[in-house]
């Protein structure tokens, strides 16, 4: 059986930085003029040549803001028991 072979962006900022996913597994390259393995650069272009388009990237997770007292609750904290810990009561 031949190997499912397709390209996803990585970061949508950068078209430098692009998965190779071969199987369904993820490896991340990094093009760059400089640096670019030429064999994959090679490879990752003929692939674009014969009609390819990579994946868009995932869109990234947007949290929203949280106060102190929720980060500390998120590890099993309060302030009472931080400032116990730090000697501040």
């Amino acid at each position: 059986m031949a190997d499912l072979i397709s390209y996803r962006f990585t970061n949508a900022n950068d078209s430098r930085l692009i998965s190779l996913v071969v199987n369904g597994v993820e490896t991340r390259l990094l093009f760059s003029e400089s640096e670019a393995d030429q064999a994959l650069w090679a490879d990752y272009q003929t692939w674009l040549g014969q009609g390819n388009e990579p994946a868009a990237a995932p869109v990234a997770k947007v949290y929203p803001p949280q106060t102190i007292e929720q980060k500390l609750e998120s590890i099993g904290l309060t302030v009472d028991s931080l400032k116990t810990v730090l000697g501040l009561t």
